[in-house]
């Protein structure tokens, strides 16, 4: 698969978390990516609004910044 790297496991964490909130471990799982790695990325999804963290800071789930995104893009194919 070509590509960023980066760019790559960023889009297979959120994907894991389309299936429900989880913690670093059970997403490292699911995505067959290093804890560390795992963790620097929600890092940055968290800092841009695609993830949230709960309140026991324990599990993460999809953010607001998705949820708009995917609302203007249904809205752009629904009208183009």
């Amino acid at each position: 698969m070509s590509g960023v790297q980066s760019v790559q496991r960023a889009f297979s964490v959120l994907r894991s978390l389309s299936t429900g909130p989880a913690g670093v471990s059970e997403i490292a799982e699911r995505t067959d990516l290093p804890k560390s790695t795992v963790a620097r990325l929600l890092s940055t999804l968290v800092d841009l609004g695609a993830v949230e963290q709960s309140d026991s800071a324990s599990t993460y789930g999809l953010g607001e910044t998705l949820i708009e995104l995917s609302a203007a893009a249904t809205f752009s194919t629904f009208f183009n």
